[in-house]
């Protein structure tokens, strides 16, 4: 994470959900997601956590 964080600024242009399918090969959508699961989180709050950034879900 820290590379992540290190690189992502430099390229304004690129979201942080790029470079994290670049460099850990998921994104915090799939990461929340795995972790609601695994906490057994209502469904509704995972599908939330999952599509937060999806304007249009």
């Amino acid at each position: 994470m820290s590379e992540l964080f290190t690189t992502a600024p430099e390229d304004k242009e690129k979201h942080l959900i790029d470079y994290e399918k670049e460099t850990i090969d998921f994104n915090h959508h799939q990461a929340g997601a795995w972790l609601g699961q695994k906490w057994k989180l209502p469904y509704e709050i995972i599908d939330v956590i999952e599509h937060h950034h999806d304007p249009a879900y």
